[in-house]
């Protein structure tokens, strides 16, 4: 799984600098573990179609923010 470089909101980069973030990311991560990240959990669960049309992989989203379940 690849979740970008800089952990940066995808939505708010063009997505020249989206694809550049999960470039440099799976780039590392194929030459530590010799494989391609499959999967992708973008940073904060923020896509748009912007993003969805230049993930061209499974993406990982979420509904439950653990920061909050300790606050009630």
């Amino acid at each position: 799984m690849t979740h970008t470089y800089h952990h940066k909101d995808l939505t708010k980069l063009s997505i020249k600098e989206g694809k550049n973030e999960i470039a440099k990311n799976d780039e590392i991560i194929e030459k530590i573990t010799g494989q391609q990240p499959e999967v992708i959990r973008p940073p904060f669960g923020s896509v748009n179609a912007d993003v969805l049309s230049y993930l061209n992989r499974p993406t990982i989203i979420w509904s439950l923010d653990t920061k909050k379940l300790g606050s009630s």
